[in-house]
């Protein structure tokens, strides 16, 4: 019997935007998130918001991040890393 020859296929990276539309994300997190991510074969990228209270961000700039990262085109899937009551407070701010 003949051998079957395997074709391999070229697999197109993921591209995801991370945001955290709630809580403020640790640096040694963020780092380890990334770093998971690129052993995956994915292209991602992490906007750091400057924190407000314990928030990552005002609600207007978490709103306008979340907006943001739905607009680009290149992005396969938008990853919301943080959640909770600071979630809510963005609605209002979301084109």
């Amino acid at each position: 019997m003949a051998k079957q020859k395997r074709i391999k296929k070229q697999i197109k990276p993921i591209n995801i935007s991370l945001i955290y539309p709630s809580f403020g994300l640790r640096k040694k997190n963020k780092a380890l998130a990334e770093s998971r991510l690129k052993k995956l074969g994915t292209l991602s990228e992490i906007k750091k918001l400057p924190n407000w209270m314990k928030w990552s961000g005002t609600p207007q700039q978490r709103g306008k991040q979340l907006t943001q990262a739905f607009e680009k085109k290149h992005t396969d899937i938008v990853w919301c890393l943080r959640g909770g009551m600071g979630s809510a407070l963005i609605i209002p701010h979301i084109d």
